[in-house]
Order: structure tokens, then C-alpha cells, then sequence
């Protein structure tokens, strides 16, 4: 249960710190950082969250440790929309808009089998993947929902792609890719990456990354489908 703190200089990673985290019975999940408060947002995995003063990344200071809800549900990610701020993907459990800086937590009207998902800053749209219904869960980035897609597919992960009009979601169990159209998730195509497929992410350059078992794989979206 520590944080272990590395300094990059472009060539290697350097340690700086081993900070121990304030999570008896639970693990670290994801982080947040806001570089303008210097303040570090550790998420565990039953929705508590310990906040730290990082002016000096080595020597971390412990400033808070809250928890969130009542109930501890499991969390497999969470889709950061601002430093400290997004929504957990509650596994059994409604989706949870969090923004700790503000003090506010909203538990979402759907949700289950929420294990994953991104978020565009630039077409300000989060995207929930439910592996236990196949549905896609659309909001925007205050925490408010927009509309859920029906795909029949068992995402692990999912990344929007506004500028496009564009959806990927990547099927864990299957290692498929596919590409779906935002405004009612109607199929534009679909790739075999390779599986377990577990996190997707997007360089703003117009390549998309899959992260499998079988390595590393990229996507380049404008050779993919004419826009």
C-alpha cells in the first residue's frame, strides 16, 4: 500500500520518495493531479480518496483521507474529467460522479457492471463501459448523463472520439476493437487486436493504443474509415 514517487528527466525515471497510503484494507486504484494546487488525488478501490500536497514531490504530504459514499462498492477505474474530479466505475453498483475538490459526490441512476472507460476534454464526453449488460454509458464532463447505447458489447474500456462522431470500445474476453457511431452506436467497423484487451487510449494526433496481453497496439484512425 505505498506510493512510490520517480522524478523523469526524458532519459530515465529516478525514485524520489516511497510514501506509505492510508489504505488499511483496500488498494490504490487511480490518480489525479493538479499541477496548478499541487495537489495529488490517490482513489482506492472502495471509494475513498486520500489527498496530498506534492509542492515538493519528494517529501508528499498527507492533507486528507475521506470517503466518498457510504457504501463501498468496487471500483475498477476512474474516468478523470479534472484534477480530482470524474466518475468510478462501481462494479454492482450505480455510476458515481465525484468532484472532491468541490465536496461533491452524485450516484448516477444506472449502472452494474461499470469496470472502464475515457473521456474526450475536447468534446467534453465521458464513456462508461457496463460488461455485464454490454451497454455504453454517455455523459458529459459536470456530471450530468447524456444517453446509453445498447451495443451488446462486454467493454473492458472505451474511448470517445468527438472530433469524429466516433466511439471505441474494446471487448476484454473477444480482444475486438470496435468502432461505433456516438449519436446511436450503429457499427462502422471492427478489429481483432488481440486479447484480454484492457485499457484504450488516444495521442491527439489521430492514433488510438490497445493495450492487450499480446503487447501494445496502434491504431491509426485516419487510415482506419474515411471520416
Amino acid at each position: 500500500h505505498d506510493m512510490h514517487v520517480y522524478s523523469d528527466d526524458g532519459v530515465q525515471l529516478r525514485p524520489l520518495a516511497t510514501v506509505p497510503l492510508p489504505f488499511e484494507e483496500t488498494q490504490p486504484s487511480a490518480l489525479s493531479v493538479d499541477p496548478a494546487t499541487s495537489r495529488l488525488y490517490v482513489f482506492d478501490n472502495h471509494t475513498a480518496v486520500a489527498i496530498y500536497d506534492v509542492a515538493d514531490p519528494a517529501a508528499p504530504a498527507l492533507l486528507e483521507h475521506r470517503v466518498l459514499t457510504e457504501r463501498a462498492p468496487l471500483i475498477w477505474d476512474v474516468v478523470e474529467t479534472g484534477p480530482g474530479q470524474g466518475y468510478l466505475a462501481a462494479f454492482e453498483h450505480p455510476d458515481v460522479w465525484v468532484d472532491v475538490p468541490a465536496g461533491v459526490v452524485r450516484v448516477m441512476a444506472h449502472g452494474g457492471g461499470a469496470v472502464g472507460g475515457g473521456f474526450d476534454a475536447a468534446g467534453k464526453q465521458a464513456a462508461l463501459t457496463d460488461i455485464l449488460s454490454g451497454d455504453l454509458r454517455l455523459y458529459d464532463g459536470a456530471g450530468q448523463p447524456q444517453r446509453t447505447l445498447a451495443l451488446g458489447v462486454r467493454g473492458r474500456d472505451a474511448q470517445p472520439l468527438t472530433d469524429r462522431g466516433w466511439l471505441a470500445v474494446g471487448a476484454y474476453a473477444s480482444g475486438r476493437l470496435h468502432f461505433v457511431r456516438s449519436a446511436d452506436g450503429s457499427p462502422i467497423v471492427d478489429l481483432q487486436v488481440g486479447g484480454p484487451l484492457r485499457a484504450l487510449d488516444v495521442d491527439g494526433k489521430g492514433t488510438l493504443y490497445a493495450g492487450t496481453s499480446c503487447g501494445i497496439v496502434a491504431v491509426d484512425l485516419d487510415a482506419l474509415v474515411a471520416p
